[in-house]
């Protein structure tokens, strides 16, 4: 099976940054390369950076600014059009394919596309998503050859799996990972074909998910060891069992249930979602479970047999871009033809609040100052400003539980103007001469960023009253 092997480097861990740079590169069947599609993409003025993400991924931002030329909505553009002409011109399916790359890559470019107009699933008929961090986990737990060693600078009697860690020790890395897009993509590559190589299993063809011949058999309170890596160096022991019973399935997810956790009385806690090629999910050798298992499984088939795919997630309440899924196909669509149509209206036709809300940020990030409407966008900036910078976005995907009193944890918001600025002078107490380059530039930038004039006076106020956007 050929592949297209991708990496990003982001403003932010979270999905409302943005991508800073990108690389693709096609592979055939042998890991050689056809085809590639690299780039950087300019920080929109809705975006401040996080400190964090810049000392990882080592990017100069008044540098960056200077050197890319793409704005992320012909970004999004080029790229969608590199993975549909793969796929259309593709005989046979195609993995898209990277290190960690369904729980991050894979969210973040769907996330990138949706907010800009484009249909992330385009491509599906002739790419399969694919995760090389999958097999190293099944490796992990499977060949006792497979590398076991800690991150350099990490907790000593901790395995890491990091693609890194993992480099070094099977001699494919110097030093440290870059953390450049493009060079991650060549590292990915290579630790690919050295696994299929050396331990016989391909990450292009190897979907993680061993569990699907149980999807249609009738449901019984069955119990199956499900093997995950022991990341505990001072044990012997490559994996650790834990006796699961499948709750329910579809084509694409399942629900499980974790027995211990279920014994122990933490409810819909022990409830375990999988997605099939997007989690690890390895099914233990046959073994002889203890009696009480079964037990155990009949009474979570009890307790749980109203729960399924559909009311197993409460309705999301965090940003549209920190859960865009939850946007419609009708939504999606009006989004889509108010960003790339030419019909007249159609803007005015995005009824849905989420879409509405994307597409004001769209405006935002496109607009051109001097185009005669700079006070209306500079209003419709300071309203949005206010709101994510002064400390009003909801990041976590659902509300807390209830409880009694007290406020909710500080990450379930955004950080503030403050938070960010606090962020980035904490990190440059003890850092290097190299790190502290970046970390000025990076103050730098906010305080000529398009948020600072014309919102920065009342992000710097104490107090504020932050205007909803």
């Amino acid at each position: 099976m050929q592949a297209i092997f991708y990496d990003f480097e982001t403003s932010d861990k979270e999905p409302i940054g943005q991508i800073l740079n990108y690389s693709f590169i096609h592979v055939d069947e042998n890991f050689e390369p056809l085809a590639e599609l690299s780039g950087d993409i300019k920080i929109s003025r809705l975006q401040l950076p996080r400190a964090g993400a810049i000392l990882s991924n080592r990017i100069d931002v008044l540098e960056h600014q200077k050197r890319a030329k793409d704005d992320e909505l012909h970004a999004m553009r080029r790229i969608l059009d590199f993975l549909c002409e793969k796929s259309r011109a593709a005989r046979k399916p195609i993995a898209l394919i990277g290190y960690n790359s369904a729980k991050f890559d894979l969210p973040y470019l769907r996330t990138s596309m949706i907010r800009n107009g484009l249909d992330p699933y385009a491509w599906r008929k002739g790419i399969i998503d694919r995760d090389v961090l999958l097999t190293s986990r099944k490796l992990s737990v499977s060949n006792p050859n497979f590398p076991r060693s800690p991150a350099v600078g990490g907790e000593e009697n901790r395995l890491s799996l990091r693609m890194e860690t993992l480099a070094q020790e099977l001699g494919l890395l110097q030093g440290k990972q870059s953390h450049e897009s493009r060079e991650d993509v060549l590292l990915t590559i290579a630790l690919a074909k050295t696994y299929r190589d050396k331990f016989g299993i391909n990450p292009v063809t190897f979907s993680g998910y061993e569990a699907g011949h149980l999807d249609c058999e009738e449901r019984q309170p069955r119990v199956f060891g499900v093997a995950s890596p022991n990341y505990d160096l001072t044990s012997e022991a490559l994996s650790i069992i834990t006796p699961m019973t499948l709750l329910c399935a579809s084509q694409a997810y399942t629900l499980w249930v974790d027995l211990p956790k279920f014994q122990e009385g933490r409810g819909k806690e022990s409830i375990f979602y999988v997605k099939k090629g997007g989690h690890s999910f390895f099914l233990a050798p046959e073994q002889d479970l203890d009696a009480k298992w079964a037990n155990v499984a009949k009474q979570a088939q009890e307790e749980f047999k109203s729960v399924n795919l559909t009311n197993y997630f409460a309705r999301s309440t965090c940003d549209p871009e920190q859960f865009i899924y939850r946007l419609d196909f009708d939504a999606r669509a009006s989004l889509t033809a108010a960003i790339w149509g030419e019909e007249r209206g159609a803007a005015s036709a995005v009824r849905d609040r989420d879409a509405k809300m994307l597409y004001v940020r769209h405006l935002l990030r496109c607009y051109e100052w001097g185009s005669g409407k700079d006070a209306e966008i500079e209003e419709k900036l300071r309203a949005y400003a206010l709101r994510r910078y002064g400390g009003e976005v909801v990041m976590a995907k659902s509300a807390p539980e209830p409880g009694e009193g007290g406020d909710p944890p500080n990450e379930y918001y955004h950080p503030t103007w403050r938070d960010l600025l606090t962020e980035i002078d904490t990190l440059s107490e003890q850092a290097s001469q190299e790190d502290r380059k970046l970390l000025t530039s990076l103050r730098e930038f906010y305080l000529n960023s398009d948020i600072y004039r014309v919102a920065g006076q009342l992000l710097e106020a104490p107090s504020k009253a932050a205007s909803a956007a």
